[in-house]
């Protein structure tokens, strides 16, 4: 990093090794600082990957591209440097005139480098930028010359030149335009002029609208406060007519409290005959109540009466009728014990007229047979007669 015009350099070294021979190399030149270190966002300490390959040494580990760019890479020393923060840097380099260049070979770390002093504010305060860096991303993501490009071209850096003698290693040369940051200022200032512009009248309308809304109150309070005052002449008014009534009201409030006190002795006579009532009403309610129980239990005894009633009478109905079938089977008991005698009485008078009829010697009975049955028929009517009697 060098003041064009001006003999003072800081130069930014990580390698422990080259720090020493440049110390060595440039001992007695107080033009020149000497930094040990690697310039980071934040302080503290890190390791360096130093490779065989001279001219490669980052804090990063190579990427497979890198490996396959040179066969045979490998890391020789992992030596720990110190972080120096772009704010360290602009101190040890203070003060330098411009226009200040700044160098970097560090292929591996040179967007780390760009984006700490981006982050800072310090990357504009170069007017020159030279980058020697990897063509492609060899280091990891975002490590290679497109990245670099796009983070300067964003703070404000065009790119003057590309050296690509190397194209696995191109040189980018940067230069500030000042006057495309002044117009990127000023359109920001634009824009943010413009919405504040937009803020404005939209904060001018809205008090259009308040002041149109708080002439509309204004006239509403007006009218209102008119009206008040056309309102008090009226109830001055009606106050004058109030207290002109006052007195004959007061006269009537004092036969009203008589009136009253007269009323408050019949409302008092009132109120113990009416409390008299009301415990007569109560024993009659007490009595009315004992009634009905009595009621409800003699309503129970009657109930119970007429279902034994209902039974009796059921039984009643129950023997009448077995009654009505015993006398109806002595009818027919009767009729079979007459048609029963007729037969006996037949058959005796069948065995007297057998037992009177003559030995085989004896004469012929054919005389005297219809005057025996003569007999019989008369004596069958006498006991048919007979029965009837009874």
């Amino acid at each position: 990093m060098s003041g064009f015009g001006t003999p003072r350099t800081i130069i930014v070294e990580p390698d422990p090794a080259r720090v020493a021979w440049l110390e060595t190399q440039t001992r007695g030149m107080a033009q020149i600082t000497l930094l040990a270190g690697m310039i980071a966002a934040q302080d503290g300490e890190a390791e360096l990957n130093i490779f065989n390959v001279p001219g490669l040494n980052s804090l990063h580990a190579p990427a497979p591209a890198l490996e396959e760019l040179y066969p045979g890479l490998r890391i020789c020393q992992r030596p720990v440097i110190s972080l120096i923060t772009p704010a360290k840097l602009i101190a040890a380099a203070a003060p330098l005139q411009s226009p200040v260049t700044l160098r970097l070979d560090t292929p591996g770390d040179t967007t780390d480098i760009l984006l700490a002093l981006t982050s800072t504010g310090d990357l504009t305060g170069f007017d020159k930028i030279e980058l020697r860096c990897c063509a492609d991303d060899l280091f990891g993501t975002k490590t290679g010359a497109e990245a670099a490009k796009a983070i300067l071209i964003e703070a404000g850096f065009t790119v003057q030149s590309t050296d690509n003698s190397d194209p696995d290693w191109p040189v980018l040369h940067f230069i500030l335009d000042r006057a495309a940051m002044q117009i990127r200022k000023l359109e920001s200032a634009l824009s943010e002029a413009r919405t504040e512009i937009t803020a404005l009248q939209a904060s001018a309308k809205t008090r259009d609208e308040r002041t149109e809304s708080l002439e509309a109150e204004l006239k509403a309070v007006k009218e209102k406060a008119e009206w008040r005052l056309k309102r008090i002449k009226e109830l001055e008014s009606e106050a004058e007519a109030a207290r002109a009534g006052r007195d004959t009201l007061k006269a009537k409030t004092e036969a009203s409290d008589a009136r009253i006190t007269s009323l408050e002795a019949d409302l008092k006579a009132i109120t113990e005959k009416a409390e008299w009532r009301l415990k007569r009403i109560k024993e009659l309610e007490a009595n009315t109540q004992q009634l009905e129980k009595e009621r409800d239990r003699e309503r129970s005894d009657l109930g119970l009466a007429l279902r034994m009633q209902t039974l009796a009478g059921s039984d009643l109905s129950d023997l009448r009728q077995r009654y009505a079938a015993l006398q109806d089977q002595k009818l027919r008991q009767d009729t079979l014990i007459s048609q029963l005698v007729v037969r006996l009485e037949e058959a005796s008078g069948y065995l007297q007229d057998l037992a009177s009829l003559p030995s085989p010697t004896a004469e012929p009975i054919s005389d005297s047979r219809p005057v025996r049955k003569k007999k019989a028929s008369e004596s069958k009517q006498g006991r048919a007669a007979k029965r009837k009697k009874k």
